[in-house]
C-alpha cells in the first residue's frame, strides 16, 4: 500500500517537474501533457516502471494500480480500510501536489484519482483529490 502512495507521487511529481514556466496556456490538462512530448514520455515511464496505469482525460489524471492480492468476502473491508488509512495519510501532500500542478501549468481544476484494483481487477478502493 505504502509503495502505490510513493508511486502515485513520484508519477505526480515527474509530471510537475516537466512543466515548465510561460508555457502557452491550455484549455485541460489532457491537451498540456498531449502538446508536451517530454512530460507524456515522463508519465509513460513512470507508469511504466512503477506497474500502474496513468490515464489522463479533460481535467483528471487517473493512477490505477493493481494490487499482488484477490479480495473476496472475507477480506475485502479489511483491504480497503488499509488502502484509505494510507490515502488519508498521503491526502495533504497529494492536495499539494495538486496545487503544483495547477500553478505550473494555469490549469484550474485538475483532479488527481487514485484507484485500487485487487489483482482480478476488481476496484477496492478509489479516492479523488
Amino acid at each position: 500500500m505504502n509503495r502505490s502512495i510513493r508511486a502515485f507521487t513520484a508519477a505526480a511529481l515527474a509530471a510537475l517537474v516537466l512543466s515548465g514556466c510561460g508555457e502557452p496556456a491550455y484549455a485541460t490538462f489532457e491537451e498540456y501533457v498531449g502538446r508536451n512530448p517530454e512530460v507524456l514520455e515522463q508519465i509513460q515511464t513512470t507508469a511504466s516502471e512503477m506497474h500502474m496505469r496513468i490515464a489522463v482525460e479533460g481535467n483528471t489524471v487517473t493512477y490505477e494500480y493493481k494490487l499482488d492480492i484477490a479480495t473476496d468476502e472475507s477480506n475485502y473491508d479489511a483491504v480497503a480500510e488499509q488502502l484509505e488509512a494510507g490515502a488519508i495519510d498521503a491526502n495533504a501532500s497529494l492536495n499539494e501536489i495538486k496545487e503544483q500542478l495547477q500553478s505550473q501549468t494555469g490549469i484550474e481544476n485538475i483532479t488527481l484519482v487514485l484507484s485500487y484494483l485487487d489483482s482480478n481487477g476488481v476496484p477496492v478502493y478509489t479516492i479523488s483529490y
